[in-house]
């Protein structure tokens, strides 16, 4: 992990996504530039924030944990850049609600 991410803490109810990358060939099928590019949908989760913090003053409890693995929104999240970090790790803060499973292990 970078010094950035490394340091990281998401505010609120967000989590840091590692997304899984995308895949250049299926069986003995090349991939077009088009369908690459295209944003993934899983990946691992690297930090997660405290929960939103409601009006009596309790935290709202959060379904993910470091390492679960996860199903994100298409197009979810803010990417994080660094230049340490190389392309096959792509990082992205996300709000907790635009993740929509865990996949088990």
């Amino acid at each position: 992990m970078s010094d950035i991410l490394a340091t990281c803490t998401p505010l609120g109810s967000r989590a840091v996504i590692r997304r899984d990358a995308a895949d250049k060939k299926v069986g003995a099928i090349m991939l077009p530039e088009t369908v690459q590019a295209s944003p993934k949908q899983t990946g691992v989760v690297i930090a997660v924030g405290p929960g939103k913090l409601l009006a009596d003053g309790i935290r709202e409890p959060i379904d993910v944990a470091v390492g679960d693995r996860v199903i994100i929104s298409s197009w979810a999240g803010l990417e994080i850049r660094d230049p340490n970090v190389t392309p096959e790790n792509e990082y992205i803060l996300v709000d907790i609600d635009a993740i929509q499973a865990k996949i088990p292990a």
